[in-house]
């Protein structure tokens, strides 16, 4: 034949001549696709192979040619478009190894009472990022560790994945928040009562937290005197008020001890 003789020119010719006489057949227009790429004209062959996916969508031979075009080209963001057009599983399979897996969360989504990080993950090699303020996430931060949650902040995470083409993978989102429970009033010793000679008072502080407190009734703040050792008992009747500020800044209930002391 012409194309066994490398007479390409010539073979061409023929097979316009035989696609005009005899219609759209497949296999004739693939011989001539087989014909371009011999020839280097990867355009032509290209725009051949696109009308026969239109004359048949199911042509697995004709995505294979496409496909390896586009990628000795590097164009995946054609490949990427072709693929976002095709329902047929087979003809699928020829792109998972171009397809970007979208991330997985953990956990997945929903309201948590202790610090709970999010982590993200993905398979291969993908890039992760993600966005906390409902934006797209391809404009997002580069995920690099867990996100953390703030108390009382409703938190909605927006992700997606990015391979070594360039190509996104599909979104995946997140609804979290983090709702603790104020710590416990602080643990004092003694807890109260009467007295003839004063002892001092000291309180249990957890690791990570603080105790604020003030003397008489008015209620402690943050900006109160902070717990640094063991309090001096006053003369007379005294109200010592407490609060205990945990690591989140969760502020206890205030608690109110009464000591009498009189020598």
């Amino acid at each position: 034949s012409y194309k066994d003789g490398e007479d390409y020119q010539q073979a061409e010719k023929c097979l316009k001549r035989a696609v005009e006489l005899d219609g759209p057949v497949e296999d004739i227009k693939m011989s001539l696709v087989e014909v371009y790429l011999l020839q280097e004209e990867e355009g032509s062959a290209q725009k051949l192979l696109l009308e026969i996916i239109a004359d048949n969508g199911s042509h697995l031979e004709a995505y294979r040619q496409l496909l390896q075009i586009y990628d000795e080209a590097e164009d995946y963001e054609a490949i990427d478009a072709l693929r976002k057009e095709i329902t047929d599983s087979n003809i699928l399979e020829l792109f998972e190894e171009y397809l970007a897996e979208p991330p997985e969360f953990e956990p997945e989504s929903g309201t948590f009472q202790e610090e709970t990080p999010i982590t993200l993950t993905s398979k291969g090699d993908c890039a992760i990022y993600y966005t906390t303020d409902g934006s797209d996430p391809r404009e997002g931060k580069l995920y690099h560790g867990p996100i953390l949650l703030e108390p009382g902040k409703s938190l909605k995470v927006r992700a997606i994945c990015c391979n070594e083409f360039g190509l996104y993978s599909e979104e995946r989102q997140g609804q979290f928040l983090l709702e603790l429970q104020k710590p416990d009033t602080p643990q004092v010793t003694p807890s109260g009562g009467s007295f003839k000679i004063p002892q001092p008072i000291t309180v249990d502080v957890p690791d990570g937290c603080k105790v604020y407190y003030t003397w008489g009734r008015a209620a402690p703040t943050q900006e109160s005197n902070q717990y640094e050792g063991a309090i001096s008992m006053p003369e007379g009747n005294n109200i010592l008020s407490l609060i205990l500020v945990d690591e989140y800044g969760m502020v206890s209930d205030v608690l109110k001890c009464n000591y009498i002391y009189i020598p």
